[in-house]
């Protein structure tokens, strides 16, 4: 009996992983049927997936008619990645930068200052991927702007300062134009920050403040235009 148990339980968690991966594999598709027939199929799995909840992938795509889908169908707004980063769906959202998948998660109550296994909110994302749409949005519904992250004690100002201009993607606009917009994104996203009483000298886990590190990266626009701000 015990022996038949173990295998039933095995194949019962196997099924579920199964129904799982289907539904989370009908967002990554892009495709509103497969989803839709998904969550007719399986809506005990709106909240499954494994690594990523269906609504984070919903927000990785990029796709809000997906995310609307999963979240009429009783998707955990504040779902976390289970095995993975613990992100939200607002995480992922922020990482792509897209307001009006932000907007639908904010105005379903997500935390905006949910913390991921690393201790990143939402704002880190926007911040690290220079996303000042997505970061101003962020801002203006109560993210933290002074909230630091575990590995370096880095707040979202920190973030956007310790980006390395030469990892820029070049674009067919060329290199010079492509880095000056990418430089001035981040900028952006600093003049959100401080705008909304983020800490401009605030110091990570080595003492360091976000112009000391624009400079440690040789970013000198960023360090210049947030000196002007009042850095230090």
């Amino acid at each position: 009996m015990r022996i038949f148990f173990a295998c039933w339980t095995l194949t019962a968690l196997l099924t579920l992983q199964a129904t799982a991966n289907e539904l989370t594999e009908a967002v990554r598709s892009g495709n509103p049927e497969k989803v839709s027939q998904a969550i007719a199929a399986h809506p005990e799995q709106v909240n499954g997936g494994g690594d990523q909840t269906p609504l984070a992938e919903a927000a990785r795509v990029d796709k809000p008619l997906l995310v609307k889908m999963l979240l009429s169908a009783g998707a955990d707004v504040n779902g976390k990645d289970t095995l993975g980063s613990l992100q939200t769906a607002l995480h992922a959202a922020a990482y792509k930068g897209n307001p009006e998948v932000i907007q639908l998660l904010l105005d379903n109550h997500a935390d905006v200052n949910a913390k991921s296994r690393d201790g990143s909110t939402p704002l880190h994302m926007a911040a690290r991927e220079h996303k000042p749409a997505a970061a101003k949005l962020l801002l203006e519904h109560g993210a933290d702007p002074n909230a630091v992250d575990n590995p370096s004690g880095f707040t979202p100002l920190h973030v956007a300062a310790s980006y390395r201009p030469f990892a820029i993607w070049v674009g067919p606009e060329g290199e010079a134009a492509a880095k000056a917009k990418v430089e001035n994104e981040y900028l952006e996203v600093a003049k959100s920050i401080v705008a909304n009483k983020g800490d401009i000298n605030a110091k990570d886990k080595q003492g360091k403040t976000p112009m000391q590190l624009a400079i440690e990266r040789k970013n000198q626009a960023f360090a210049d235009a947030i000196k002007a701000m009042g850095a230090q």
